[in-house]
């Protein structure tokens, strides 16, 4: 289309955006519209297909720029599997000898310029919007499915951070900040292992409500000025009537 200065496949509708359209419909039982198949046998890093967009607006602006956008739709009641816009696979069919690693997905936010960042985010999940009048069941920012492929498995492993490994903020609208359900195993549903700091500190204004039983093997210690209440009595020393003091053992 050289009117609009693009290049167009399967069409010739040249008033949409971009430089290259593909259009149709994919064929087969497993196909794509586009598809890319390159063999590397290069010692170097490379890949089948790389995106750059350089960005330098005229003035300042607030929109957004993405290398890659992908959207996939669902039009009619017919798509009873998943709907997805990126999907990540890396495979080895290696026979022998060991690869370092397989990654279905890595993601990077770097600042290699001298000038401020608000922020770098890694990965960054929106919220999942209900705006057509129908219903969502459930909504997931994040799903980790069941790991089992390996000799040892993590749902999820954090490395930490300089501030915080890891902090949740429960919203105006969550019931529960943070929920840990192991109903199925039989280990530890938290087990918490110390480097010789506290395991566990409650800030201030927070407490800890346990239904159930509670052991304590390692002791537990009421500093000085603090309130341990015991079967509804207060105390602030090894006295009160919900304890028992058996030569100074409890």
């Amino acid at each position: 289309d050289a009117t609009n200065d693009k290049v167009i496949i399967g069409g010739t509708d040249g008033s949409t955006v971009g430089k290259l359209l593909v259009t149709g419909a994919a064929g087969g039982t497993s196909d794509a519209l586009a598809y890319f198949n390159a063999t590397s046998t290069s010692t170097v890093s490379q890949s089948a297909l790389f995106n750059r967009l350089s960005v330098a607006p005229t003035s300042t602006t607030a929109a957004q720029y993405a290398a890659s956008w992908n959207r996939v739709t669902a039009t009619n009641a017919n798509s009873d599997g998943s709907v997805i816009a990126v999907l990540g696979e890396a495979f080895s069919t290696n026979a022998a000898g060991n690869i370092g690693s397989i990654i279905g997905g890595q993601f990077r936010a770097e600042n290699s310029g001298a000038g401020t960042v608000g922020d770098t985010t890694g990965v960054y999940i929106l919220n999942g919007t209900n705006t057509g009048g129908g219903t969502v069941n459930t909504n997931y920012g994040l799903y980790i499915d069941y790991q089992s492929g390996g000799t040892a498995d993590y749902g999820a492993y954090i490395s930490g951070g300089d501030t915080v490994g890891l902090q949740v903020n429960g919203g105006s609208a969550s019931a529960n900040t943070a929920v840990f359900n192991n109903q199925t195993s039989t280990g530890n549903i938290l087990l918490l292992q110390d480097n010789g700091t506290n395991v566990l500190v409650v800030a201030d204004g927070g407490s800890v409500t346990a239904s159930q039983l509670v052991t304590l093997n390692g002791g537990l210690t009421v500093e000085t000025g603090d309130t341990f209440t015991f079967n509804g009595d207060a105390f602030t020393d090894f006295t009160g009537g919900g304890l028992v003091n058996t030569g100074g053992v409890l």
